[in-house]
């Protein structure tokens, strides 16, 4: 019988440093190889039986994935904000290596999706869509920058960036090197809507991407980088992993919260150390809390339920996000059950009383009533047959 075997790669542009182990621990090669396919699959085709790969997440782990995924190994590609691999003493790549090994082997690896290749394609239009953005802000902030050089104030127009007073510069040079930046401007707008029309081109064959525009403030845009991000609903196992996912996860971290007076233990009451996780995809938490920020000052079904949490005493800021929450559970509920959004049902669930709460009764009243004694609803013991007969009547 052949034993698992788990292997951790170092990956890098020039070479991958690999550590694999057996299903006892202990190290049974070591190697150093060029970052190509055909060395990858060179060095693991002598390792015969089932086998488990992690490497870091980077740039390179989807082709990681894409190259070495085969019926009897599974490739898992792991966070490198949770690996810990530098703890102490010296560091290099063999070092790294073998500490993946061993977490692999131990099963203390935080795996990241991945997606399948049709993910990936629309992944990195999504990311290719955003930077021709970034280009085209950046060209017309340095238009404008030479601009107020010169002392002249632009008025933006919203749409047209190009028209700019370039009768009013002074000298001839800087009319020249204005030219040029609207050229440059001319040539990142046009990439920026044929990164777009592709982006929209290849999410649209996605059967989610119509159902998801359905929910208040989610346009194209928004719905592709949906698609790009989560792909599958279903890969979380519950909403509050999705809200963790999203950034959007509540955890405590305090220390020193016990007091002990009278030789009695206590917990502090006052909560410490709230806050939102840190962990998560921050494009998907930052869609998020756009729509809650826009549906917060529009109108709507999202509008009414921001005034709800307005009215129970949150603050606008906490009140937007726990509206975030609530758009991420609707979001997840309708793409995973393929039904798009209805603001009646919406509506209705909104107006249901929240479980516990009673009408004209708060928190304060409810803390300082009195309890009421608790009735027994045991059923009567049955009588022996001597207190039966002691108890009846001559």
């Amino acid at each position: 019988m052949v034993d698992m075997w788990y292997a951790g790669l170092d990956v890098h542009h020039a070479a991958t440093v690999i550590s694999v182990r057996n299903s006892r621990g202990a190290i049974v090669r070591r190697g150093t190889i060029p970052t190509t396919a055909a060395a990858l699959r060179r060095f693991f085709a002598s390792h015969r039986g089932k086998g488990m790969l992690v490497c870091e997440s980077s740039a390179m782990a989807p082709w990681v994935v894409r190259t070495l995924s085969t019926r009897m190994r599974e490739v898992i590609v792991g966070d490198a904000r949770k690996a810990h691999l530098l703890t102490s003493g010296a560091k290099h790549d063999r070092i790294d290596a073998d500490r993946l090994s061993e977490l692999l082997r131990l099963g203390a690896v935080s795996a990241v999706y991945v997606g399948d290749d049709a993910t990936r394609e629309l992944r990195q239009l999504v990311a290719h869509y955003r930077r021709m953005i970034g280009d085209r802000t950046r060209i017309i902030q340095r238009l404008r920058s030479t601009f107020r050089e010169c002392g002249i104030r632009v008025i933006g127009k919203k749409g047209d960036p190009e028209s700019v007073p370039i009768r009013r510069l002074p000298q001839t040079r800087v009319r020249h090197i204005v030219h040029a930046q609207l050229r440059h401007l001319a040539v990142a707008t046009k990439l920026k809507e044929e990164a777009r029309t592709e982006m929209l081109r290849v999410a649209g064959a996605r059967p989610e991407f119509e159902l998801l525009q359905s929910i208040p403030y989610i346009g194209e845009i928004r719905a592709a980088e949906l698609i790009a991000i989560v792909d599958d609903p279903w890969r979380f196992r519950s909403l509050r992993r999705f809200w963790s996912y999203a950034g959007l996860a509540v955890i405590q971290r305090t220390s020193s919260d016990q007091t002990v007076g009278d030789s009695i233990s206590t917990k502090v009451s006052k909560p410490r150390g709230v806050r939102l996780n840190r962990a998560c995809q921050p494009r998907l938490r930052r869609l998020l809390r756009e729509v809650a920020m826009y549906a917060s000052v529009g109108s709507g079904p999202l509008r009414l339920m921001y005034e709800c949490y307005i009215a129970r005493g949150l603050r606008p800021s906490v009140a937007r996000i726990a509206l975030a929450r609530k758009v991420a559970a609707v979001l997840l509920c309708v793409w995973r059950y393929g039904e798009s959004f209805s603001a009646k049902k919406f509506g209705a669930k909104m107006q249901r009383k929240a479980r516990g709460e009673h009408p004209g009764a708060s928190s304060v009243t409810q803390r300082t009533r009195r309890r009421r004694p608790v009735a027994n609803h045991m059923p009567p013991r049955a009588l022996h047959a001597s207190e039966r007969d002691r108890l009846t009547p001559h």
